[in-house]
């Protein structure tokens, strides 16, 4: 990819390749999402935000306990690109196992103190099943990354997809069959298991019986500066929940859980997608840091122009998307939804800054970037909590906001990309969004004050906020848009299933 921006014969088969993996996995993300959605609408209606909230609890306590250690070593196995790799994999995945075992005797140990903590009897039980679903998801981290590291995510798009849909189904089911908050809970489980049967049949991997512990050490070097910027990660995303379910209980945390989610949804789909693929993608580029320049703001730039569009919607119909997802009873999740929307758009072009500092080799830099947000975030929710959870909500938002905008500055500043540079790219499809955003309120206001429903709002305001968009950016950044062109032509199917 030369300094303009465009495709050369050199960087055409890894631009190709991880397009038409992008398109593989945004199918798997937008279906996946979609199941989830209309699960969750149905599940809205059969269970209680308590049994919402004492999931998110016990999730959050579990990932708490085990430090998240998956992200260190599926991003160790597609990071290391030496003649030695499988037997690399090998010991990654030994590594993984045992690493995985003393995690969970943690969690089997502190759940009787984590009931009294927390004072609800069906929090220990929840959390030693959740520990089963996350025993099961670390021993498909090495054969899932083995996939990821050659950019070929159309067999485990299919498989996700159809996983997710009987998950759902399984979860809708048992709910109406009156299974209470275990209806979330034992799909979770069955299917977890069937996610790790799958991959290791398509990868036709296994790990073998030699451990290679001789190799821990260099996994270890890497790794732990990850596990380290991941805990830290984790504490800033999810330690407001801790707080939220432990002073203002599960019911709350029932609200701000679903808004929380709801927020992720759209911006999910898209950073999700750049995210996985762009890391084996700008390791085959560390080399010429001009093209990974290059490459980098070209990226973010294409995630503003999919994203903002989807979330700035999103905020403006929010009302009306609320009450007609999950029904009467759940409207304290709107201004939730809101708040939470602004942090997201920024998170949507700041999320493969770790990406960055991966692929450089320096997950330190990531570790203490993160590290440096922490008391920031701890003072954001104390100044908030006395305002409720609106208040921890908004506090979270504008410490994670800030924290986000310096990762980025140093992401750029690693690969050489000045800041007013890597900005400047997404100007315009910030115009564009304004716009829109705009337009969509001023006719769904209207349409409100002359007696429309709220699903003849959406009905009208969806379709024309795409065409104000789109009218938009063709407008003001036709570059951007002869990309987004390219993008789906190569990710149509007569592409990605080549």
């Amino acid at each position: 990819m030369d300094p303009s921006g465009e495709v050369t014969p050199a960087t055409e088969g890894i631009t190709e390749r991880s397009v038409r993996s992008s398109a593989w996995y945004l199918g798997r993300q937008v279906v996946t999402n979609l199941i989830r959605l209309i699960a969750v609408a149905v599940l809205a209606r059969q269970l209680t935000p308590s049994d919402f909230g004492l999931v998110a609890l016990a999730s959050v306590v579990l990932y708490f306990i085990v430090l998240v250690s998956e992200g260190g070593i599926r991003s160790y196995v597609i990071y290391y690109r030496n003649d030695d790799w499988r037997q690399q994999a090998q010991s990654a995945f030994w590594f993984n196992f045992f690493l995985t075992l003393l995690q969970l005797a943690l969690c089997v140990a502190a759940a009787p103190f984590l009931r009294q903590v927390f004072s609800n009897r069906q929090l220990a039980p929840v959390l030693v099943a959740l520990a089963g679903v996350f025993f099961l998801a670390q021993m498909a981290v090495v054969p899932d990354a083995l996939v990821e590291r050659e950019l070929k995510h159309k067999q485990l798009a299919k498989r996700d997809m159809v996983i997710s849909l009987l998950s759902a189904l399984l979860s809708v089911i048992l709910a109406i069959r009156g299974w209470g908050v275990w209806s979330l809970v034992w799909p979770q489980f069955l299917t977890q298991g069937a996610r790790l049967a799958v991959v290791l049949s398509l990868t036709r991997w296994n790990p073998g019986i030699r451990l290679m512990a001789d190799r821990w050490r260099s996994i270890w070097r890497y790794t732990s500066h990850l596990m380290g910027s991941n805990f830290m990660q984790l504490v800033i995303n999810d330690g407001d929940t801790i707080l939220v379910g432990g002073f203002l209980g599960s019911h709350s945390l029932g609200y701000y859980n679903l808004a929380w989610g709801l927020s992720n949804l759209a911006g999910r789909n898209v950073t999700a997608v750049v995210s996985s693929v762009a890391m084996p993608a700008f390791a085959m580029m560390t080399k010429d840091l001009s093209r990974l320049r290059n490459a980098y703001t070209r990226m973010n730039r294409l995630l503003a122009i999919l994203a903002w569009p989807l979330l700035a919607g999103m905020f403006v119909l929010s009302n009306e998307l609320v009450v007609v997802l999950y029904g009467p009873g759940w409207e304290p999740v709107t201004l939730l939804l809101r708040v939470f929307i602004v942090f997201t758009m920024v998170r949507s072009v700041t999320s493969t800054v770790s990406t960055i500092f991966n692929v450089m080799g320096r997950p330190d830099v990531g570790l203490k970037v993160t590290a440096g947000q922490v008391p920031f975030y701890l003072a954001g929710i104390a100044l908030g909590s006395r305002f409720g959870v609106l208040g921890v909500a908004t506090g979270v938002a504008v410490v994670r906001v800030a924290g986000a905008l310096v990762a980025l500055f140093f992401a750029m500043r690693l690969i050489g990309l000045r800041y007013r540079t890597g900005l400047i790219a997404m100007v315009p499809a910030l115009i564009a969004t304004l716009t829109m955003a705009g337009g969509v309120w001023i006719v769904s206001e209207g349409l409100s004050h002359v007696g429309v429903g709220l699903i003849g709002r959406l009905a009208v305001s969806i379709p024309l906020g795409a065409l104000l968009y789109g009218l938009a950016v063709v407008a003001v950044d036709p570059r951007g848009y002869q990309e987004v062109i390219r993008v789906v032509r190569l990710g149509s199917p007569r592409f990605a299933d080549r």
